[in-house]
């Protein structure tokens, strides 16, 4: 299982990497739109990596943790109250993941379908087909 830092130096790395290839491209010219084009995707990629990975990560560790403790085998001990609140954890932690989800593709499909990128980055709209 990956660390919160592999993660966290995967997503740097591969911003850095996204980062120069954008200015040797502009060094080259050639035409690879402008800064702040790739620096919203970036900034996508990051939440998109962190509401994959952080909610997810906690209902899987929590249902492990349910499955570990409901096995015979290996004679675990757990107070009912501790039990009661995995289960708690476990429930809103894929809540938050499936909401999370839902939120950002209801959200991203707004955008996509409104031009709303094209208007918040002051690019006129064509007034005709």
């Amino acid at each position: 299982m990956f660390s919160s830092y592999s993660y966290v130096s995967f997503s740097l790395g591969s911003s850095l990497v996204v980062l120069i290839a954008f200015f040797i491209l502009q060094w080259l010219h050639i035409p690879a739109g402008n800064l702040v084009d790739w620096l919203i995707g970036i900034a996508s990629f990051w939440w998109l990596l962190a509401i994959v990975t952080i909610p997810w990560n906690i209902y899987f560790e929590a249902e492990a943790v349910k499955a570990e403790a409901a096995s015979r085998e290996k004679n675990i001990l757990l107070d009912p109250n501790q039990l009661k609140y995995i289960r708690k954890v476990s429930h809103w932690a894929l809540v938050a993941a499936l909401a999370l989800h839902l939120l950002s593709a209801l959200g991203l499909y707004y955008l996509a379908s409104s031009g709303s990128v094209q208007w918040a980055m002051s690019v006129p709209l064509p007034l005709c087909c």
